[in-house]
């Protein structure tokens, strides 16, 4: 045993004495690379960052991307993804060591969907993660593969976005789950009719018009304008009460009924017309 005088002579003072504890913690932010504006088919450039912030070197790292509807896979685009392509996820090479951070790149395709709010946007997590000599590890602020609905409620651009400073109080968002996507605006419509004919001269036809919320975007504002040809006569009895008003300068009769209503994604906006 050492005596106190040697224990002087070495410059260690006995009543200084040091203790460590380990902190394992990973995070992850997903950011969108590529401006817009966007279109269908166009290819996305996402960045997926993945830091080490704790005092434990991490090895096995494992993220999983979880696609949405408006989103393509390929894995001839994305290099060192495995998995499948509704279902991608990337193993982190080697080790990643305290204070640093490791970038994966991902590219995906934009798809035309039916619509819905959450149609384009993409999450990122960490699944699963070691420490550099292979044993299990409890991260200090993050479940890794929890994907809960809390998680999913943060979109691009909230507070919790791209903020990997532990779990957001508001949000209870874990920081190793992130979003990142765009907004598509996409209205459609179509017109029917249910008669079958045959027709006459005079015969009253009824139309009807379906307006699809195809985008992730509320509309509102809507305004059908139908452009009548020739070979039809507007029927203000009818249509008028409708919401429809015609221009007999320019023969288009215009619907504006729906002109202070927002339109979800449930269904179609039914206009009728004769």
């Amino acid at each position: 045993m050492r005596s106190l005088k040697s224990l002087m002579l070495a410059k260690d003072e006995d009543d200084h004495d040091p203790e460590r504890i380990e902190i394992f913690d990973l995070a992850l932010k997903k950011e969108l690379v590529t401006a817009g504006p966007y279109h269908y088919g166009q290819i996305l450039d996402f960045n997926i960052t993945v830091c080490n912030q704790g005092n434990v070197n991490a090895a096995n790292i494992v993220v999983s991307d979880y696609l949405p509807a408006g989103y393509g896979f390929t894995f001839a685009n994305n290099a060192g993804w495995t998995g499948t392509v509704t279902a991608p996820t990337y193993a982190v090479p080697g080790t990643l060591v305290q204070d640093q951070c490791t970038v994966i790149p991902m590219k995906l395709t934009i798809l035309q969907t039916t619509g819905g709010e959450k149609n384009w946007v993409n999450y990122a997590e960490i699944t699963s993660a070691t420490d550099s000599n292979g044993g299990p590890r409890v991260d200090a602020d993050s479940n890794p593969g929890s994907n809960n609905p809390t998680e999913k409620g943060v979109e691009p651009g909230d507070a919790a976005d791209n903020n990997i400073s532990g779990v957001q109080k508001r949000w209870r968002s874990e920081d190793d789950h992130d979003p990142a996507g765009i907004e598509i605006y996409d209205l459609a419509q179509r017109k029917v009719t249910t008669a079958t004919g045959p027709f006459r001269y005079g015969d009253i036809v009824k139309f009807t018009y379906e307006v699809y919320n195809q985008g992730s975007i509320q509309a509102s504002g809507i305004e059908l304008t139908d452009y009548i040809p020739c070979g039809n006569k507007y029927v203000a009895a009818s249509n008028n009460a409708l919401g429809w008003s015609y221009n007999s300068t320019t023969g288009n009769a215009t619907n504006n009924a729906w002109l202070f209503s927002t339109r979800v994604h449930l269904g179609p906006l039914i206009f009728t017309y004769k």
